[in-house]
């Protein structure tokens, strides 16, 4: 909301002969309207009277028609402005944050007005958020949000100053802990039971008939790997079969269903949409095997079809879960212990470390990181056995 010098406008109305006081406060940021408070009378010294009285007490840092709240203007901010500018897919984590982490925080600090929201308030709300052991990378979507909304508010008058601009998130030793159980969770498949699974992928039954129906995909995803979002995305017009590259330029992305007010209908969909980063946009050269499979699929299709790879009826898009289903079954055959779909794009990582005698860059670049140093953070177990190994076979 912005408040500015009230202006009045006094006069007698012709549907019932009372008089009235129109006074004029300001502008509402997100609709442009103004924000208006009428005070009727018999005479025109009553609403002049009741104008001076409402003015005396009158102050522009709490008073509201609506009787809107600091969390109210940012479910309408949220709902009205910003489900406009973002993806569905970066609107509903938005939604989720200021649902689990935002919203509660308010409730605890106890801020309820715009005006009141200092740095102090900002340090609070974090600092709750931290307490009840959420991770950073959550903290940092609280502070994101803030910080956000405040620059709007900026923007429209509703504040003077985005409070959120002077705190800084620091990154404990609880964090740096969060970091090493991450590292623990990644499997990677070792040699046997890459052969194991390579079998299981192209196995027949008696008959001939594939036992897992594109069950070789997975072998053309370990072989790539690409996340499972790119892999349902990809299409057979993403490769050209004659010189054999492979273009990564798009993602399966399932997002909430939204009434006409933005709010979820409880169901979900799926589409097709550009990576979170550019470089998540790569392309690589599949080798003969590999191009080789996507052939073989591509000749189970009808004549001229050039759409996705994994599909449902009508060439639809295919659902994770569904993919998921695929995957352990062939495990389950091949007697691998159940474990995600992520470990062909980590066991590619392992792989393509060793056969590229530890440079971490072009794996790096493989895999659509955004930096080397992430991507030795996250397979640093991974990386240093290779060292050990090279080491212990190292002798001048």
């Amino acid at each position: 909301m912005y408040y500015e010098k009230p202006k009045d406008t006094i006069y007698r109305r012709n549907s019932d002969d009372r008089w009235c006081c129109e006074l004029t406060l300001g502008i509402d940021g997100l609709t442009g309207k103004k924000i208006t408070k009428s005070l009727y009378g018999k005479t025109r010294s009553d609403v002049k009277a009741k104008r001076d009285d409402f003015l005396q007490d009158w102050n522009p840092k709490s008073y509201d028609k609506n009787g809107c709240t600091l969390k109210a203007e940012m479910e309408k901010w949220l709902y009205k402005i910003k489900i406009n500018k973002v993806k569905s897919s970066s609107f509903d984590r938005l939604e989720q944050t200021f649902k689990y982490q935002v919203s509660p925080a308010l409730d605890y600090v106890g801020i309820t007005k715009i005006s009141d929201f200092d740095v102090y308030a900002a340090q609070a709300v974090l600092d709750y958020v931290k307490n009840q052991g959420y991770k950073y990378s959550t903290q940092k979507k609280t502070k994101d949000f803030l910080s956000d909304f405040f620059k709007f508010a900026v923007a429209n008058n509703m504040a003077k100053l985005n409070p959120v601009w002077l705190i800084t998130l620091k990154a404990d030793k609880t964090i740096i802990n969060e970091d090493e159980e991450e590292k623990e969770k990644i499997i990677v498949f070792n040699n046997d039971e890459i052969e194991r699974f390579k079998k299981a992928c192209t196995a027949k039954y008696k008959n001939g008939v594939n036992r897992f129906h594109q069950g070789i995909f997975f072998i053309f995803m370990l072989n790539t790997g690409i996340r499972l979002g790119e892999a349902l995305a990809t299409k057979y017009s993403d490769i050209d079969f004659e010189t054999g590259v492979y273009y990564i330029n798009k993602t399966v992305t399932a997002v909430k269903e939204r009434d006409e007010n933005g709010k979820s209908t409880g169901k979900k969909k799926r589409y097709i949409q550009t990576p979170k980063t550019n470089n998540s946009i790569r392309k690589m050269k599949l080798n003969p095997e590999v191009l080789n499979i996507i052939k073989e699929l591509k000749a189970a299709e009808p004549e001229g079809y050039d759409g996705l790879i994994i599909h449902g009826p009508n060439g639809a898009i295919f659902g994770e879960r569904s993919l998921d289903k695929r995957f352990y079954s062939i495990l389950k055959y091949a007697g691998i212990k159940q474990c995600g779909v992520h470990t062909l794009r980590h066991t590619f990582a392992s792989m393509a470390y060793m056969h590229s005698k530890g440079q971490i860059e072009l794996v790096s670049k493989l895999l659509g990181h955004s930096d080397p140093a992430f991507t030795a953070r996250i397979y640093v177990s991974i990386f240093d056995s290779y060292k050990d190994a090279v080491m212990n076979n190292f002798i001048i």
